[in-house]
């Protein structure tokens, strides 16, 4: 429901994706349901909840990353991937700018936390 070429049933399907990974994390959450919502979000064009999603992926990502420096470096690689689909959404009247914000210092801490 996530990888849909049909354009006219994208963001319908996504739609249901997102409902059905809501359920999923619930009772068994895990980086890669988070890492489906976001991309979930981003076809329903639902950016309040790719914002919540990208937390919740820095979350996972943070908490999950060893402590060695290749780790380290993917982890901010991907953490900096994150602030990037959030880039371009302070316009977006269906954000909470406060909660973006909270949501992109979160994401930089985490990033300055695993810097060499």
């Amino acid at each position: 429901r996530v990888r849909v070429s049909n354009p006219g049933l994208t963001r319908t399907l996504a739609d249901e994706a997102m409902a059905m990974l809501d359920r999923l994390a619930v009772v068994q959450p895990s980086l890669p349901v988070h890492v489906l919502r976001a991309r979930a979000a981003i076809a329903a064009d639902r950016p309040e909840v790719l914002v919540e999603a990208v937390w919740q992926v820095a979350q996972w990502t943070s908490a999950m990353t060893r402590d060695s420096a290749d780790a380290r470096s993917r982890a901010r690689d991907t953490l900096n991937e994150l602030l990037q689909l959030l880039a371009g959404r302070d316009s977006d009247p269906r954000v909470d700018a406060r909660r973006l914000s909270e949501v992109r210092d979160s994401i930089q801490t985490a990033i300055v936390r695993l810097s060499p």
